[in-house]
């Protein structure tokens, strides 16, 4: 990001009314925003290292990855919520930078509306494909009925999602993502507070999972709405004032996200289908414990993506053609190295890791771990492009290509499983050729097009972090070669001093002068933006 001047004065945001989308407000947040995304993502790994294993151990594998293939289902049902209300945040925000809070509350009214009236007739809908799943899935034997409460619940939990995404309008555009982690955060110590409590009380099944999973959605869904109307109380919903007109201009471009989302199902959402009926169950369990962990580190890269979209809205809004380019690049640039000294460390650290995680009969996924993550690197660090897209509307040829590219893993992952026995290593490899595909190569030259500029200084920004994964990885790997980690107190102490060493060195060698000033100015303590 850079360090523009705004031109929103600061007494504007006093009024917690005003939701104005200022630039310098997003460097004021930016530090708090920052934090607590790493310590959502401190939080999600660390209960992720106890709950994974817990699940596998009550349920056995083949169970969890019957979990596992519940939960990739989710992004069937988030296809059409991108449909009706992906792009709705786009365009409140957009009014809301040029203070038209009336406008902005339509759309944000008609999202709503629209979003409850989808819902109302997919629930009975899902509640049949819940009862037949299990004539074309494999499952495990004696799950049948447990299996279908799973999905129910599962899918239930990701349709309440979708009203909850009304609310989370407000936290966009007041940029308090903060506040979207601290739900998250209490929506999984609901979750893992449910399974333990019936795992304890009763024996444990499948079902009790996916009843933990619609109990923290329905708390999210009551802590949204307190939140949204203290935050945003001037951009508060009603059931009323739909519009036709806004419909079809959000579902316009919505309806491409989806097209987008589509690509993304084929991307994330198959794996485990593919594995399920060509490999089995005990074979889903086996994947799905690294792609969880994939999926995890690509999140997090996507929610601090988040944090530059609303700066990309209010830069193209004020038709700040330098300052949006230079930021993207500048975002791009701390997007990559960041992911790369986590990746460095976690592949580095693969063997004893796994070991520690989930048992040394584990250990060989670490081929698997290195496949799905190391790549991360440069296609979740091209990930604050993706704001261009968002703010210039130019949403049909991503997702045309992101279809494309979906098709293009889903084939290749069938072949390189069936014909070059390649087993649960042919999704992952497939995953990493078509990644490479639509974010290494097709996203930073469109967003070139877009800005009318070259695609060099995307590229440029993101050379830092290749250097610094693959030295750091390299070591890291060696030392875990030559010094036993495989215990929690080593491996943990050993990740924590790594990560803060690393951070230190690519802070001082690897951001330039202007990045620095960013953070100093960023950072709490640091100076007032002017």
């Amino acid at each position: 990001m850079s360090d523009p001047d705004s031109s929103v004065s600061r007494s504007s945001h006093a009024d917690t009314s005003d939701p104005t989308v200022s630039v310098a407000d997003s460097k004021k947040h930016f530090a708090r925003n920052s934090i607590s995304n790493l310590v959502f993502f401190v939080f999600n790994a660390s209960t992720s290292l106890i709950m994974v294993p817990y699940l596998i151990r009550y349920l056995g594998i083949a169970n969890y990855g019957m979990v596992a293939l519940a939960n990739s289902f989710v992004i069937y049902i988030q296809t059409l919520t991108i449909a009706v209300t992906g792009a709705t945040a786009r365009f409140v925000t957009l009014h809301a930078a040029k203070r038209d809070y009336e406008e902005a509350r339509r759309y944000l009214n008609t999202q709503l509306i629209a979003t409850i009236w989808l819902i109302a007739p997919l629930f009975p809908i899902l509640g049949l494909l819940s009862y037949f799943v299990t004539r074309f899935l494999k499952i495990p034997s004696g799950q049948e009925h447990a299996t279908q409460i799973l999905i129910f619940c599962v899918c239930s939990s990701a349709l309440a999602t979708m009203i909850t995404a009304s609310f989370q309008v407000g936290i966009i555009v007041r940029q308090r993502f903060d506040l979207i982690n601290i739900l998250e955060i209490g929506n999984q110590i609901a979750r893992y507070s449910t399974w333990l409590l019936l795992f304890s009380m009763l024996v444990p099944s499948i079902w009790q999972v996916g009843l933990g999973y619609l109990v923290g959605t329905t708390l999210v869904l009551i802590s949204g709405w307190l939140v949204f109307n203290k935050l945003t109380p001037t951009l508060r919903p009603a059931l009323h004032g739909f519009s036709w007109n806004r419909f079809a201009e959000v579902t316009g471009m919505g309806g491409w996200l989806a097209v987008e989302k589509v690509g993304a199902l084929l991307y994330l959402g198959v794996d485990l289908l593919i594995i399920n009926l060509m490999l089995g169950p005990s074979s889903v369990g086996k994947y799905a414990t690294i792609m969880g962990f994939s999926i995890m580190l690509k999140s997090l890269s996507g929610t601090m993506a988040n944090l530059i979209a609303p700066i990309s809205i209010a830069f193209y809004a004020q038709k700040d053609w330098a300052k949006l380019i230079s930021g993207m690049a500048q975002g791009v640039r701390f997007m990559s190295l960041g992911m790369a000294i986590v990746l460095g460390i976690v592949c580095g650290l693969s063997i004893p890791f796994l070991t520690v995680w989930l048992g040394p009969q584990y250990a060989w996924l670490h081929l698997l771990l290195w496949i799905m993550l190391s790549h991360q690197v440069v296609t979740s660090g091209i990930e604050p492009l993706l704001g261009v897209n968002y703010a210039a509307n130019k949403v049909v040829v991503p997702g045309v290509a992101a279809v494309v590219g979906g098709l293009f893993k889903l084939v290749l992952a069938i072949c390189l499983v069936r014909y070059a026995r390649m087993g649960i290593y042919g999704p992952a490899v497939a995953g990493v050729a078509a990644f490479i595909a639509k974010n290494l190569i097709f996203q930073p030259i469109y967003a070139g097009r877009i800005l009318k500029t070259s695609s060099w200084p995307f590229y440029k920004a993101m050379l830092p972090a290749v250097v610094v994964f693959a030295v750091l990885a390299a070591l890291v790997n060696k030392l875990a070669q030559v010094v036993n980690l495989a215990t929690l107190p080593r491996l943990g102490g050993t990740g924590l001093a790594l990560f803060v060493l690393s951070t230190l060195l690519v802070y001082a060698l690897a951001l330039n002068s202007n990045d620095k000033r960013f953070f100093r100015q960023a950072m709490p303590w640091g100076r007032k933006a002017k």
